[in-house]
């Protein structure tokens, strides 16, 4: 949709005037048979966690009069160090910033010497836990930027008063709506990600378990039927969806 149409801001503090609002804006019509969406936003605060809801509700209404309601909700941490916790933990994704870029500088030398080993570098990237740990690197480099641009954002910045120069009013108490959904967003891509390389880093820890005799037993039996697991996987989750779309 475009961005056109039209655009009300209802306080939500007093309910009486709220309801009073919305039964004036039904008596006038305002949504009328020529609206096809409604789009309803909404910022909620939790001082305890000091987190924000961002709250996206949006009723589309199709040509046939259904109408289709969707609703979204993200949380949001605008103050990201705040807390000693917090501080830390930025101290530890900085460490494993440098030993990314170690990672990457040491896979230049194993390119040389599979180079020199095989004549080929094609074997060094047929190896899983070669493949795992480039997802780790890469996904983590990725990560540690968006981190860094949610840090820096000129938005988040001055929301939070870091400049100092909404000293005497503050931008989140404003009489007018404060839009939060794009840093929404882009916090929770952020934790999306955080979450995926942590995923992939305890996948890495099995190939420590070698180290014993039943865990190495273990992983070379799933190294030896991963193929046809793999292949049993797919015909069943193809007549599951088969059967799923027939009944």
């Amino acid at each position: 949709y475009d961005p056109s149409g039209y655009v009300l801001e209802v306080a939500i503090e007093d309910r009486a005037k709220f309801s009073s609002i919305i039964s004036a804006l039904k008596e006038c019509q305002w949504i009328d048979l020529a609206t096809r969406i409604i789009y309803v936003e909404v910022n909620f605060f939790n001082p305890t966690m000091n987190t924000y809801l961002v709250g996206h509700l949006s009723f589309e209404i199709d040509t046939t009069g259904l109408v289709i309601p969707d609703i979204f909700f993200q949380t949001l941490l605008l103050d990201v160090m705040s807390s000693r916790r917090q501080f830390i933990t930025f101290g530890l994704e900085c460490a494993i910033f440098l030993w990314c870029i170690y990672q990457a500088n040491r896979w230049r030398s194993d390119l040389v010497v599979t180079m020199e080993d095989t004549g080929s570098i094609i074997k060094w990237f047929l190896n899983i836990w070669t493949i795992l740990e480039i997802m780790i690197v890469v996904i983590f480099l990725w990560v540690f930027s968006l981190h860094i641009y949610y840090l820096l954002s000129p938005h988040r910045l001055q929301l939070l008063n870091a400049n100092g120069k909404s000293d005497k009013s503050d931008p989140l108490l404003s009489t007018s709506f404060v839009h939060l959904g794009s840093l929404a967003y882009r916090y929770t891509q952020n934790q999306l990600w955080v979450c995926l390389v942590t995923f992939f880093s305890f996948l890495k820890l099995l190939k420590y378990m070698k180290v014993g005799r039943a865990p190495r037993i273990l992983i070379n039996t799933l190294q030896y039927a991963a193929t046809p697991m793999s292949v049993f996987l797919l015909m069943f989750l193809l007549i599951m969806s088969g059967y799923t779309i027939f009944f």
